[in-house]
């Protein structure tokens, strides 16, 4: 997979057929259009490409950071999985954001030869978002593209959408997310030193400071796998606080059952299952390792016949 940023002015004027989005989540609606346009690119023997930007256009507008459910390298990894021959990226900056839709296709008209257009049917783009898919049919014989509409994807009844799929990450809906998603939502961290409070009480976690990009699910705690030098360990993670020690801060706290080593420094990426309950203040230490135990039970059993 080529990965482009930008424009050069160099670039190879690549054959293409392609879609557009920020794409946050790549969900099974995103991997419906992605799936499309890499099968029908094959066919036609031309580049499948994603145009993509290199942050969520509303922090523009907003002037605030956006949380998401993917990473820049977690969506390259799932589009590079799905068949895309190239990704290109663009930075959205105020100038990008002001082209109108007509500059934007002159844009990428400019470095593809594009073939084919494949889109949602709510698809917009442009300034003030005045391109829209009637837009890009107007427009059809004056760039010498083809274009099809996907109807939407529903899980449900409900249009899955990434802004839904953030919502129910939020509240801890595991299942639901994954069920979006196709896979199990991520949490992803570099291991840094904690107070070793777990360890205190028999259940060493390594403490992790989150991808600054990544959305984290609700507090409490959950069920998931962490894949580390070619293995895969079941996991119990704790998100939120943690009240029994007087800590009311935001952590990640990740117990890797039946794993022992050092893992300061190195990024963990942990696959969320379940969530199992919410974050409580118990009486005392050892009243909440009593219920560590219970929950590593039942994260065992809740994984015992997972296919990860």
């Amino acid at each position: 997979m080529i990965i482009r940023e930008d424009f050069s002015g160099a670039e190879e004027r690549l054959d293409a057929f392609l879609t557009i989005g920020f794409f946050d989540g790549v969900h099974l609606g995103h991997q419906k259009i992605i799936g499309e346009v890499v099968k029908k690119a094959n066919l036609n023997n031309v580049q499948s490409c994603v145009i993509t930007f290199d942050r969520h256009p509303s922090e523009l507008f907003s002037g605030r950071k956006v949380k998401l459910l993917t990473s820049r390298e977690e969506k390259e990894e799932i589009f590079r999985s799905l068949g895309v021959g190239v990704v290109q990226v663009f930075t959205f900056n105020p100038r990008f954001a002001r082209l109108s839709p007509e500059e934007f296709l002159e844009r990428l008209s400019s470095i593809f030869n594009i073939q084919k257009i494949l889109v949602g049917e709510e698809f917009t783009f442009g300034f003030k978002r005045e391109g829209n898919v009637n837009f890009l049919y107007q427009n059809q014989v004056k760039f010498g593209y083809k274009l099809e509409a996907i109807p939407p994807l529903r899980l449900n009844g409900e249009k899955i959408s990434s802004s839904m799929l953030r919502e129910w990450l939020k509240k801890g809906e595991i299942r639901k997310v994954k069920q979006g998603l196709g896979r199990s939502p991520t949490v992803v961290g570099e291991v840094v030193t904690g107070k070793r409070k777990g360890r205190e009480i028999g259940y060493p976690t390594a403490n992790l400071k989150p991808h600054p990009q990544k959305l984290l699910p609700g507090s409490g705690v959950y069920a998931g796998y962490v894949k580390l030098e070619g293995k895969i360990y079941k996991a119990l993670i704790n998100i939120g606080g943690r009240p029994t020690f007087g800590d009311f801060a935001p952590g990640i706290e990740v117990h890797i059952i039946n794993f022992s080593g050092e893992l300061y420094g190195k990024v963990l990426k942990i696959d969320l299952v379940e969530r199992i309950r919410d974050t409580r203040l118990f009486s005392s230490p050892f009243h909440l390792s009593q219920q560590i135990r219970e929950d590593r039970e039942r994260a065992e059993k809740i994984l015992e016949d997972y296919n990860v």
